[in-house]
């Protein structure tokens, strides 16, 4: 059977960006779903000894518990940046302030949107909006003419709605430069939908969503290459036999000019690519999870054991004759030894474990100082006469991470009002405000582990991304 999701020409076709994005992803994804999933992921981040036999790993498997200073640190993230709500501006339509309190056909507010998607922004290193508008009418629901009017639209509910792709969903791109701006010319977008399958059940099924440009003319000496409106096809995933196809099964040709999609970034590293900026965080934690394991098994091999020097005297096995005397140990229970003897518990030295616990608290204090390092300003410059263009670059400079994402996020939201905006015929979809304290008390602590971290003494004012 043909690998149709390396064939090129297939729409399960994953591209090197793609591909190589998967490893970070994989690692930060298993770490947001905690114990369990890491648990089940076994030796990939908790390798087996040498000489260890799996009946004693798959006990000390059992035993771990993920400190989870990842999901800590993203969760303190998303509440710090978006404490407040946004605030809509007076320039956003009165339709788009109406279509917000469901903005994706899904019963989500914007609020409840923007906080979800900002999650996959921290977690994975950015996430994809798709501002799409229902099928148009056949008919006029009021003349039944063949020509539906904007009253019909509003009588039927049909308005543009916003749909969210996380990072891996985007499985195959290709762009170009059209009038100077790299713009996104076939975009595939990987889907699971729920068929009904008999009377009571369900069925899950793969679909993929192709949103092309096609092009009408190459591009010359004298002129870039021509692009047509956007195409866009469903197909689906189909098994017959063992054999898996992929049948179309709906599409249309719009009147779009560019793939109405929006991506926000963290870390962009390139178009649709993008690193998690929790990564490092996400290696020390699992250092974190195999150092905790390790100290554990110890700590469980330091109870005392009872050790007995000598030959046993004045139990019955031993006047019997017996070769493995069975003692009893309890109250009121002696045990009497040959005059060379000796009885005693005996341990391990606890302080031999100590080294261990010292570095699973420094790995704590580094943990923690990587969650610090994203809400705090950056350090200023000595201090001399700017220019006014220096100003604001220094502002930008000294911007905290987070305050950054944040820009993105508000930026992403103004474009997707842009989209929205013009499915309505509108000539603008407005401005929104985002605010947060750049270093929240109560989110440092949070972001804080046990035993690290310092808390900031003076508190910035918050910044107001607008």
């Amino acid at each position: 059977m043909p690998d149709l999701l390396n064939d090129a020409n297939s729409p399960a076709y994953r591209n090197a960006a793609w591909t190589r994005q998967q490893p970070a992803l994989t690692l930060v994804r298993d770490l947001a779903g905690g114990t369990p999933v890491i648990r089940a992921k076994g030796e990939t981040y908790l390798p087996k000894e040498a000489g260890e036999s799996q009946t004693a790993y798959d006990v000390r498997l059992a035993r771990s518990l993920l400190f989870n200073t990842f999901v800590k640190v993203r969760e303190a993230l998303i509440g710090m940046a978006l404490k407040r709500n946004p605030e809509l501006q007076d320039d956003v339509p009165a339709q788009i302030k109406s279509d917000i309190e469901d903005i994706d056909l899904e019963g989500n507010h914007l609020d409840v949107f923007i906080k979800e998607s900002f999650r996959d922004v921290i977690n994975d290193g950015h996430v994809i909006w798709l501002i799409d508008m229902q099928p148009p009418l056949d008919r006029s629901l009021t003349s039944l003419s063949s020509t539906p009017t904007a009253e019909d639209d509003q009588i039927a509910g049909r308005r543009p709605y916003w749909v969210k792709y996380r990072k891996d969903q985007a499985i195959n791109w290709k762009s170009d430069r059209i009038n100077g701006e790299k713009v996104l010319t076939k975009l595939t977008l990987e889907e699971c939908a729920t068929k009904t399958d008999g009377e009571y059940g369900e069925q899950e099924v793969k679909r993929y969503r192709v949103l092309t440009l096609p092009k009408l003319a190459e591009k010359t000496a004298t002129r870039p290459a021509v692009y047509g409106p956007m195409v866009w096809e469903l197909f689906e995933k189909r098994t017959t036999s063992g054999q898996d196809s992929y049948d179309l099964i709906d599409g249309n040709v719009t009147d779009l000019d560019r793939i109405p999609i929006v991506v926000i970034y963290a870390r962009k590293k390139g178009l649709l690519e993008s690193d998690p900026p929790l990564l490092d965080l996400a290696y020390l934690n699992i250092g974190h999870w195999q150092q905790w394991s390790d100290l554990n098994c110890q700590l469980r091999m330091l109870v005392p054991i009872l050790h007995i020097k000598g030959e046993i005297l004045n139990v019955p096995e031993a006047r019997e004759g017996s070769p493995k005397p069975q003692l009893k140990i309890g109250p009121g229970v002696a045990v009497q030894t040959d005059k060379d003897g000796a009885v005693a518990y005996v341990s391990a030295d606890a302080e031999a474990t100590q080294g261990m616990s010292d570095n699973l608290s420094s790995l704590e204090q580094r943990m923690s100082a990587v969650g610090l390092s994203i809400i705090a300003p950056k350090p200023t410059q000595p201090a001399q006469a700017p220019t006014a263009t220096e100003k604001v670059m220094d502002q930008n400079e000294r911007e905290s991470e987070l305050a950054s994402w944040l820009r993105a996020l508000k930026d992403g939201i103004e474009a997707a009002f842009q989209v929205h905006a013009e499915y309505l015929g509108l000539p603008d979809g407005g401005s929104i405000i985002l605010g947060f304290d750049e270093v929240d008390p109560e989110a440092v602590q949070a972001v804080e582990a046990p035993k690290g971290g310092v808390q900031p003494q003076q508190v910035p004012a918050p910044t107001m991304v607008q």
